[in-house]
């Protein structure tokens, strides 16, 4: 089974919730993956800035 949860990875109080929330939903754990992302296109690796990787 997969659930989604949409969320600001960067608050810290959304994080430390996830896992009860999912376990609630799910109705218990036995691995829980946080994956959070976004994709830049650039045509050079040097043209990727320090804001952007954060």
């Amino acid at each position: 089974m997969e659930i989604g949860l949409a969320g600001d990875m960067l608050n810290s109080e959304y994080r430390s919730s996830l896992d009860d929330r999912v376990a609630e939903k799910l109705g218990g754990l036995y691995i829980l993956v946080k994956n959070a992302g976004k994709q830049i296109s650039i045509e050079k690796l040097e043209e990727l800035s320090d804001d952007q990787i954060m």
